[in-house]
């Protein structure tokens, strides 16, 4: 082969690699452009589903908090005296959340009740002390054609408020309710105001690039939060739009009105913008966030000064390599990242989770009559069992539950429950009151048929009087200790009532007993009793009666001293056997006076 041949072969073969090296690198940087739109629309879109997770959050929040402050309303005779600004400062120092409360009376209700003050409000916090507001009959015009006022009076249901500023600055968001008497009369509005500062600053902080801007507005597309601090309350989106000349389709703002979801993009403000927008359905707000394209584009010019790079240093077989390898690196750093989230956020909830549970030992070292343990232990990261007690006015408080089903789902459920048997504890004392009320509130609404057994009572310290409701849950053990100082123990003989949340109207009926000093009562869950080994048997009722039986023998005095013992019994029976259901025990021991 003479010179000028190997030239033009050498030629060829240049001209051939640089042509596949070239069309290579053009597919892959068509393919990261659009790789790095969708990157793009992942990133928005998780950013907008957290900003609605946690607005979702807030207004939750507000609407439990309502709820309870109208059953107060309605069932605490002091708010129809001058005693009604103590019940509201307990109220807010229940539901630290709130800015304030308000408990406005229909004219026509006081008039015929002659009620001490038809319009009462409640700002500020147990640390820096709470502001009472009280109003003569004569001003309840001005605050009963309020937009919260009206709205839950004609509504009859909840209702979310345009938010306004408060005369201090603070950004609020009213939530309404109506009230009514045991007849079903209408009684008044209740208020419960939630400031959107923290919420203002969460968004503030929640743009995806550097030019992103990221707004919340009302029901009438006002911002609520928007960078520019001129715009809120001020400007509406379309008249911003407008403004603006931005050249937008009209569908985008169509959907945005019927509570759409969705994305789109449109051109103005020196360039192609990308918005996604989401609506917040408890409040009827609007979530957006948008974007230059731009802001994207700059990472694709970052990727052709590579592939220049890359065509003048690199081999095609090594550059097709590299380009492979780093595919499948990207896929297992992806998976390996998100899982690595995914167990950070359970951990960070099963925290949470174990944060609402008592934790002191002794749990009240001033009350010498009672010895109290619990404990939870999990079968996943979060759990659906749950148990709490606390001393009021005298009387020991304590509640054990099993929720249906597992994980994240049974642990929301769990929190909503130990809430809410805190608020109706605070001011009932009846167990199958406290029970149908646990009931009505969780039935309502519950698409997911979730459900939760409980053994819930009341012990009163100074008689030993023990009340409690067994609402399809495991019958509790007593332990009574004989005068030679043995112990027996015997399941406690329990009334037939059905779990909470299964639906609304049962008749929950309590039980009634005296303990005697040195007596305990000792609860647990089924994740005691089906804990299996690794032949498949069940740990059962009799394991457990002998546990209890056999803890004093061993030395056992304290209530903790007991739960352990069992605990430990439990997974010596179990060995290598893994668990399969959370494991919840509660110790109550009398001594008496």
């Amino acid at each position: 082969m003479n010179k000028v041949s190997k030239i033009k072969m050498s030629l060829a073969i240049l001209l051939t690699l640089f042509a596949v090296f070239t069309i290579g690198n053009g597919i892959a940087l068509k393919y990261s452009e659009k790789k790095f739109f969708v990157v793009a629309d992942q990133i928005a879109t998780r950013d907008l589903d957290n900003l609605l997770e946690h607005t979702d959050k807030l207004l939750a929040e507000a609407e439990v908090s309502a709820l309870n402050l109208r059953a107060l309303a309605t069932t605490n005779p002091d708010v129809l005296s001058s005693d009604i600004y103590a019940v509201m400062d307990r109220f807010m120092v229940d539901n630290p959340h709130l800015y304030g409360v308000v408990i406005s009376f229909d004219p026509d209700v006081v008039k015929k009740r002659g009620i001490a003050v038809p319009v009462t409000f409640c700002q500020g916090s147990k640390r820096e002390g709470f502001r009472h507001y009280g109003m003569e009959a004569s001003s309840l015009a001005q605050y009963n054609h309020t937009e919260w006022y009206e709205g839950a009076k004609k509504s009859g249901k909840g209702y979310w408020a345009h938010p306004l500023r408060a005369a201090n600055g603070i950004l609020l968001a009213p939530y309404s309710m109506p009230f009514y008497d045991k007849d079903g009369s209408f009684m008044g509005v209740i208020c419960c105001d939630i400031s959107l500062e923290q919420l203002n600053g969460y968004i503030s902080k929640a743009a995806p690039y550097p030019d992103a801007v990221v707004t919340l507005m009302d029901q009438s597309f006002k911002f609520v939060s928007h960078p520019n601090p001129d715009y809120v309350l001020k400007m509406t989106f379309d008249r911003l739009m407008a403004e603006s000349n931005v050249q937008m389709d009209k569908r985008i703002f169509t959907e945005m009105k019927v509570a759409r979801r969705g994305s789109s993009s449109y051109e103005g403000g020196g360039g192609t913008h990308l918005i996604y927008y989401a609506p917040v359905r408890k409040a009827g707000w609007t979530l957006t966030i948008d974007f230059p394209a731009q802001n994207v584009y700059a990472h694709v010019d970052e990727v052709k000064m590579c592939m220049l790079l890359n065509m003048f240093f690199g081999m095609i077989i090594f550059g097709f390599v590299c380009w492979r390898l780093m595919k499948v690196i990207d896929r297992y750093e992806k998976a390996a990242a998100q899982k690595a989230m995914m167990q950070g956020e359970l951990n960070i909830a099963a925290t949470i989770q174990k944060g609402m549970l008592p934790k002191l030992y002794p749990a009240f070292p001033d009350v010498k009559e009672l010895d109290v343990y619990g404990m939870l232990v999990p079968a996943k990261e979060v759990g659906g069992d749950l148990f709490d007690y606390f001393i009021r006015d005298g009387k020991f408080f304590f509640c054990i539950g099993d929720v249906s089903g597992k994980g994240v789902p049974a642990s929301l459920f769990m929190a909503v429950l130990r809430s809410l048997f805190r608020n109706v504890s605070l001011h009932e004392d009846n167990p199958s009151q406290i029970a149908t009320a646990l009931n009505t509130a969780l039935s309502e609404g519950n698409d997911q048929n979730m459900f939760c057994t409980m053994m819930l009572g009341v012990l009163d310290i100074s008689t030993g009087c023990l009340r409690f409701c067994n609402c399809g849950h495991n019958a509790p053990v007593m332990r009574h200790i004989k005068e030679d100082g043995t112990c027996k123990v015997s399941f406690e003989k329990v009334e037939t009532n059905i779990a909470v949340g299964i639906f609304e109207g049962f008749p929950y009926r309590a039980q009634e007993t005296v303990m005697k000093p040195g007596e305990a009562l000792f609860l647990y869950t089924d994740g005691i009793t089906e804990a299996e080994n690794t032949t498949k048997e069940l740990y059962g009722d009799d394991r457990l009666l002998e546990a209890l039986a056999a803890a004093r023998n061993d030395g056992m005095q304290t209530a903790k001293d007991y739960v352990e013992y069992v605990y430990r019994n439990v997974k010596s029976f179990s060995g290598a056997a893994s668990q399969s259901d959370d494991i919840t025990m509660v110790m109550i021991e009398y001594k008496g006076k």
